[in-house]
């Protein structure tokens, strides 16, 4: 598998955003986070989705269908063969995960209850450990590919060398 930090990183933010659009759409709908994770995982807990108002968990629900959405997209090019797929789902990841920072820190400053739907200051950590170990896998991954290409040409130069050095078969048969 190729970028194993970025594929676990995009991938529990995608769980993230499904999660947590679900849950905003309950409170949207007027149903009860807690009650269906209750019903679901028979754990009573608080949700802070419950307390937020229908049309700020609408939007945040939709917003952060289409951030799932865009995170999915970009784990299937970020594992494509083409360095073509791969710098774009690196562009989808960091666009989702942008509007992701965006849409939580401007309900923090707006003072929204959406804002405490991420859960405070971990969120930040978070997108720069996220923005971090695409970082590390982009230059692993193009120090490979560079490396792949100087092995293949060296390979290259050498087989060719050599096959012009050694007598071919033909010749060492007209010789007898």
């Amino acid at each position: 598998m190729r970028r194993p930090l970025s594929n676990f990183s995009l991938s529990t933010w995608m769980g993230f955003c499904g999660t947590h659009a679900l849950l905003l759409g309950c409170a949207a709908a007027g149903l009860a986070p807690g009650e269906l994770v209750h019903r679901w995982t028979g754990f009573q807990m608080e949700v802070p989705a419950a307390s937020v108002p229908p049309l700020d968990a609408g939007v945040g629900a939709l917003f952060l269908t289409g951030a799932a959405a865009t995170l999915a997209m970009s784990l299937v090019r970020l594992n494509g063969r083409r360095i073509a797929d791969r710098m774009q789902g690196e562009r989808l990841a960091g666009s989702a995960l942008t509007g992701i920072a965006v849409l939580f820190g401007s309900a923090a400053l707006a003072g929204s209850p959406l804002g405490s739907v991420a859960g405070g200051g971990g969120l930040v950590m978070w997108l720069a450990l996220t923005l971090g170990f695409m970082l590390f896998d982009h230059a692993m991954d193009d120090d490979a590919t560079e490396a792949d290409a100087d092995f293949r040409e060296a390979l290259t130069l050498s087989t060719g060398a050599r096959r012009e050095s050694t007598p071919s078969v033909e010749r060492r048969r007209s010789k007898r």
